[in-house]
């Protein structure tokens, strides 16, 4: 082996001192192609006829591939974690605006009168009633949809009932 190759090899098993890698990058850069190739081909024969000696190599090597490995699953990871996150915002966000219609479609309507007030109203099925003062009355909006309709009355009222 020349010292291209030997430098080479030190570098693949991680014992290059910062001297020695400079003068590899030295000899790659000046090498001719065909060079190395020759010098590359015999260092991946040798580690495909791995023995007791080059097992440690090969471990190093094999480590080395499942870090990067292990590196690309981070970035998956954290490309899925902003995926959930969003997918949470936006589920969070759909459940309050439907929490919020559910409220307003839903919510009871109520009217009061003061003292000495009387007010007339029309609910949604077109009843008319006639709120007495001092008192109050509550309904659904969708009043008007159901077959059973239902008002709450504290006080005094007199229906039109259509």
């Amino acid at each position: 082996m020349n010292q291209a190759e030997i430098l080479l090899q030190k570098y693949l098993d991680g014992k290059c001192t910062p001297e020695e890698k400079k003068e590899l990058y030295f000899h790659l850069r000046q090498a001719k192609v065909q060079d190395f190739d020759q010098v590359l081909h015999t260092l991946w024969q040798e580690v495909t006829e791995v023995g007791e000696t080059d097992k440690l190599s090969s471990d190093r090597m094999f480590g080395e591939i499942s870090r990067q490995v292990h590196g690309e699953a981070k970035e998956v990871s954290m490309q899925s974690a902003t995926y959930l996150w969003i997918a949470a915002s936006l589920t969070g966000l759909l459940l309050l605006c439907g929490g919020l219609y559910f409220f307003y479609v839903n919510s009871d309507q109520t009217f009061h009168t003061g003292y000495g007030e009387v007010k007339t109203l029309v609910l949604p099925d077109q009843t008319k009633v006639y709120l007495n003062a001092n008192s109050e009355i509550s309904f659904a909006k969708t009043l008007d949809e159901k077959i059973i309709r239902e008002v709450w009355l504290k006080g005094e009222a007199y229906f039109e009932v259509n």
